[in-house]
């Protein structure tokens, strides 16, 4: 269990670093390529009532796709913002 939580808390430092590198040195790698076309799919309303087989005849990762856009629903029912990085980024 101690091993869980040091490799947990070191992969969520390290994450943290990467946000900051993504959201205020504006990184070109996460803002623009492939992290940036997954956030964009989980988080508008590109697949609203689209189901699993017509994402996965498309996209390859569409179950990924479901699971996050799931979360970001269910965070912005909360009242957090779909279009704000700070969910599915880290």
């Amino acid at each position: 269990m101690q091993a869980f939580i040091i490799t947990f808390s070191a992969c969520w430092v390290w994450a943290g670093v990467a946000a900051i590198y993504a959201n205020y040195l504006n990184d070109p790698s996460q803002n623009s390529l492939d992290a940036a076309e997954f956030y964009e799919l989980v988080s508008g309303n590109a697949i609203n009532n689209i189901n699993i087989l017509d994402i996965s005849s498309t996209l390859e990762n569409a179950g990924a796709i479901i699971v996050w856009k799931t979360f970001y629903s269910i965070f912005n029912f909360i009242g957090f913002d779909k279009r704000t990085l700070y969910l599915g980024s880290l």
